[in-house]
Formats: structure tokens, sequence, C-alpha cells
């Protein structure tokens, strides 16, 4: 009895360290398994063993009470040990297509797992059960002694699944071969989106490489791992310009594991937009769209299209494989996505009839400057062809002096209003081009030229022009030209649309930083749904087949283009039939040009 009581005794201590061996392996595949579900009900059998073994010291030596516990406690150890291998089973059932018995055959580790079950359901159970019952039975040490050996046989084959499972996951190549790489996403789910996740970043970048350059990619590549430590930190990039994506499955560690695969995506996908963005500027958005598209569908198939790698499409820049991408919104972000695409619809809608509404206008204005200026034109022509067939008919020498001078009188405003009308045009045209040559000038002796330039049509009209511009007043910075232009137009037409003898004053005075000038007439005045329309090219108050007065309708918008070139601006002040008076501010010179008066 002796020799028997220390052979088990011995048993028991060998049962321990084959538990202990079990469980040690058990415990490192935590960090490959993590995901798995049915691992953490092996775990679980483990702890229990762990417990069967200290529990059942115990109650040999010192404790006989506790057999019962032993026993339950065991049981429950193999039951999650049944429930774990049985859902690891499931879960490669779906890879090879075949039974769950025929799936536990199919590879090592499953042969193994069945031969320990086996032997702890007929030998372990009936032996344990047999010693209990010891009391009624002789012999029962034969009993423990049996049960005892086969547990120990049995966690030592199980220690061995799981050694070979720990090789395995240090190998991957190992992994695809027996358990086919369609499992690695339910053993390694964090790690299976970082890869894929780096093989679609990698797949982009040596896309990109031809249009950007290695070397811009990789400065890309550097600031966003400096940027981003938590994943990427001690990330290496290879000769090729590809990303080491081993270095960073080492950092997986770094993020909390709740929301892990999430954060992932999240900093994977803000690097990917950044690399869009810059293949979209090499090339074009469109490239850089089927380049993602096919980068993605790639990943897709190489990693059996996994759950998991949904988190990736929907992690990518909106417009990508975006049909797929709908079909994995909520109801309310659909209503989201539904109310954003509404209200981009119609300020694309607004912007269209607005754009819409600007080609109309273009199209009204390229009618009216095709009237206006054939008007402009043929009007001019007119009495120069007279005159010529006048001369070519030798009736010229026939008129009288008095006659031959009103010809002569009608051919120079002919030509001199032909000559105005194509200045116009030509004005318009590089207004936006002429370089200002900006010098310090006197209003004063400004508006002095343009009424004396004026003086003829001034005196054949009969008017009067006052200029109540004092000669003290601050200098302005302009172009002397443009500035002149600006004056004789509003003068101009101040004495073009005023009738016979009418008053026109001239006042400027300083006005802060700028010199206000102001152009009066007591003309016929200007229709008050026209004031905002008279500075746009080619408007005419009159309609072109009853118009009096000349011009193709480009002064005013001259005016206000010369004026806001010199950062000052044009309005007009005016009420019909008694007439206008039109405003433009010119920022002043600085102090020091007052010096010399130009």
């Amino acid at each position: 009895m002796q020799v028997i009581e220390f052979i088990i005794s011995i048993l028991r201590f060998a049962f321990t360290i084959s538990v202990v061996s079990f469980a040690y392996f058990t415990f490192k595949n935590i960090r490959f398994m993590r995901t798995s579900f049915g691992h953490k009900f092996v775990v679980g059998s483990v702890a229990m063993s762990l417990m069967t073994s200290i529990i059942g010291t115990l109650y040999y030596y010192y404790f006989p009470s506790l057999k019962l516990i032993t026993f339950s406690i065991w049981i429950f150890a193999l039951l999650l040990l049944i429930i774990g291998c049985t859902i690891r089973g499931m879960q490669l059932k779906r890879h090879f297509q075949l039974s769950l018995f025929r799936t536990f055959l199919q590879i090592p580790q499953g042969k193994l797992y069945f031969a320990a079950i086996t032997i702890l359901i007929i030998v372990s159970l009936p032996s344990y059960i047999l010693a209990l019952l010891s009391p009624l039975l002789p012999g029962y040490n034969w009993f423990t002694i049996v049960q005892l050996n086969s547990w120990i046989f049995a966690n030592f084959i199980l220690m061995f699944a799981e050694k070979n499972l720990y090789y395995m996951f240090r190998s991957k190549d190992e992994i695809v071969k027996y358990w086919g790489d369609d499992d690695i996403a339910w053993l390694e789910e964090d790690e299976l989106v970082c890869e894929s996740y780096g093989d679609l970043t990698n797949y982009c970048v040596l896309a990109a490489i031809p249009y950007v350059g290695k070397k811009s990619l990789k400065n890309v590549l550097i600031n966003y791992f400096e940027n981003t430590p938590v994943l990427f930190e001690g990330s290496k990039i290879r000769n090729n310009g590809t990303i080491d994506v081993k270095d960073v499955v080492k950092n997986l560690e770094n993020i909390y594991s709740k929301g892990r695969v999430t954060t992932i995506c999240m900093l994977f996908g803000e690097l990917n937009r950044n690399l869009m963005e810059i293949l979209s500027d090499a090339t074009s958005h469109k490239y850089a769209k089927e380049i993602y598209e096919k980068g993605f569908r790639d990943i897709r198939k190489r990693y059996k299209n996994k759950p998991v790698l949904l988190n990736i499409l929907r992690s990518l820049p909106d417009d990508i494989l975006e049909p797929e991408r709908f079909g994995l919104m909520s109801k309310d972000e659909l209503e989201v996505k539904v109310r954003e695409r509404t209200i981009t619809l119609e300020k694309l809608t607004e912007e269209l009839e607005k754009a819409n509404k600007e080609l109309k206008g273009l199209d009204k204005m390229k009618s009216d400057f095709i009237d206006i200026a054939s008007h402009e034109l043929r009007t001019p022509m007119t009495p120069i062809k007279s005159l010529v067939q006048l001369i070519e008919e030798g009736e010229l020498e026939r008129m009288s002096e008095s006659r031959r001078e009103t010809l002569f009188r009608t051919l120079n405003s002919s030509i001199d209003r032909l000559t105005s009308t194509v200045s116009e045009m030509l004005d318009i045209s590089r207004l936006e081009k002429v370089e200002l040559k900006l010098e310090p000038l006197s209003m004063h002796r400004i508006v002095e030229k343009a009424i004396a330039g004026l003086a003829a049509q001034i005196e054949e009209k009969k008017h009067t022009v006052s200029m109540n511009i004092p000669k003290e007043l601050p200098l302005v910075q302009g172009d002397r030209i443009l500035i002149s232009n600006l004056v004789i137009n509003l003068l101009s037409n101040a004495v073009r649309y005023s009738p016979d003898r009418s008053s026109i004053t001239i006042s400027s005075h300083k006005e802060g930083n700028n010199l206000h000038t102001m152009v009066s007439d007591t003309g016929i005045g200007i229709p008050k749904d026209d004031l905002t329309e008279i500075f746009r090219p080619f408007y005419q108050v009159e309609d072109v087949e009853h118009r009096k007065s000349g011009g193709v309708g480009l002064g005013l918008n001259i005016v206000r283009g010369i004026a806001e070139r010199h950062g000052g601006k044009v309005w007009v002040l005016s009420e019909l039939g008694k007439g206008s008076t039109f405003h433009f501010i010119i920022p002043l010179k600085a102090v020091e040009c007052r010096k010399k008066e130009v």
C-alpha cells in the first residue's frame, strides 16, 4: 500500500508538471489569439485544471471532504476544453469546407486535441468516477493511478498542440500552410488590419513614385511617422520607398485594446488621404481614385474578404468605392449623407443658375456690343463716304466756301467720333493689363487740362464750366494718362448729355486719406433703375435705334476700372430732369510728394 501511495504522489507531481506545461504555452498563445473566442474557453479550461491539481493535492493528503469539489472543477475544466476546441473547429471548418470531425483530422493540432479529449472522456472520466466510489470497491487506488496517468498523458498531448501552435504563430508561412490565410483574421484581427492597410499604403506609394519621386514620398512618410509615434514609432522605410509593416505591428501594444482597430484605420486613413492628395496633384483625381480602388480590391482578395476589412473601406477618402460604402451605412448615416448631398446639389444648382444667368448677360452684352459698335462705326462713315463721292464727282469745287467749311467740319467731327469709338474699345481691353506708372499728380492741373482739351465741345454747346479745386490740395498718387482719361470721360459725358447753355461744376476736397472729386451737371439726369447699371460695359440708357449721343457704352466702365486700379471707387447721384453728380475718390500721395507739383 505504501508503494502505491508513493506512485500516486509521483503521478500527482507529474500531473502538476503537465498542467503547468500546458498552461505555459496556452498563455503564450493569448498574444496571437486574443480575438479568438474559442481560445478564451481553452484558457479557462487550463485555469480550472490548475485549480484541480492544487485542490486535488489538498483533498488527497489533508481534506478528504474536498473530493466532490475537485471532481466538479475537473468536469468544468473538461467542458470548457471541449467547448473551446469545438469553437476553434467551427471557425476552421469554413476554410476546409469539411465536417467538424474531418476538420480536426485535417491539421496536426486538431489531431492532438481530438486524441487528448478522447482520452479524457473514455479513460479519465470513468476512472475518476470509480475512484470516487472507492469506499465501495476494493483496489480503488488502481483507479486513481489510471486516472492520473490518463490526465498526464492528455495534458502533455495538449501541451504539444499549444506548443506547435506557438511556433506556427511565430512563422506566418506555417500558419498559411497548415491553417490557411483565411484564419489569420480571427486569430489576430488588429494585426490583420495593420498588415492589410500597410499593404494598401505600399501599393499606392509604389504607384505614386514615378510621378512624385521616391525622395519626396519618403519625406512625407517620415514627417507623418514623427507626428503619429503611437503607431509608427521606429518604423522603417525600405529601399524601394515602402513601409516595413512589421515595425508598425510591433507598436500595436501602444494602443488601448478597446477600439484598437478603429484607431489603426484612423491613423492609416489620414496618411492615405495625404498620399492620395499628392498623387492627385501630380496626375489627376480620377487616376488616384482608380489606384486606391484597385489597391483595396487586391488586399480584399488577398485577405479573403474578411469583415474587418470593411473598417479600412470606411476610413478611405470619401469617394473611394462610394456605392459599397453606402451599403455599410446605418439608416441614420444614410440620412445624414442624403442631407449633405442634397445641400451640395442645391448649392451646385444655384451656382449653375448663376453661371447661366451670367452667360445670358454676357450673351446680351455681346449682342449689345455688336449693335452699338456697328451703329457707332457706321454713323461717322456715312458723311466720310458722301464727301469722298463729292470729290470724285467734282462737286466740291462748285460749292460755296461756307458749304465746303460745313462739310469739312462734319468730316472732322465724324473722324473724331470714329477715333473716340476705337480708342474706347482699345482702352477697355488694355486697362487690366497696363502697368500703372504712379507719380504725384495735382488734381487742379489734371482738371484744368481736361477743360482745355474739351473747349471746342464746351463752346459749341455754350456750356459754362466752373472749377472749384484749390491749388493747395494735397497731391494724389496715380497714373497721369489714366487719371486724365477718367476726368475727360466724366467731363465729356456732362458736356454731351447736358442741354445747351447748361452749368457744369468740377470740385475736389480732401476726405481722410483720399481726394474726393465731383463732376456735376444740370443735364437730363439718369433714371433711378439705371443708376446701378450704367457702369457695366456696353450699357446704354437710350435705345440703340433712338440714340442722340454717340459712344459704345464703355466710357463709364473705363472710369470705374481706372478708379479701382488706383484703389479708389466711383459712384453717381442723379435725379431725372435735374442733372447728375459723378463722384470718385483717389488715394492721396505721401506727404513728401507735395514738394513737387506736377
